[in-house]
């Protein structure tokens, strides 16, 4: 009985290792390219000074996320982050 422990315990870590269930994957056809979904989009200058008119504060980063851009600001010391969009 002792043999068929390491068996199965290596067979139950393989099952627990699988992922529960996948995500279906959508067709990327629908998809753009990043550089066509800013084509018609804010440059990275302008996301920061929209986010700091509209904010207030400094912004330390700024970050191209989908058709927009993560901006970071600072703000009475607290760092804050904020999502302009075209």
């Amino acid at each position: 009985m002792r043999a068929y422990g390491p068996v199965i315990a290596i067979l139950l870590g393989g099952l627990l290792m699988q992922p529960a269930a996948a995500e279906p994957r959508l067709p990327r056809a629908h998809l753009q390219a990043p550089s066509e979904l800013r084509s018609a989009s804010i440059s990275p200058r302008e996301a920061a000074q929209r986010a700091e008119s509209k904010y207030g504060g400094k912004a330390l980063a700024v970050d191209p996320q989908g058709a927009g851009f993560r901006v970071k600001l600072l703000k009475g010391g607290d760092v804050h982050t904020v999502y302009i969009s075209p």
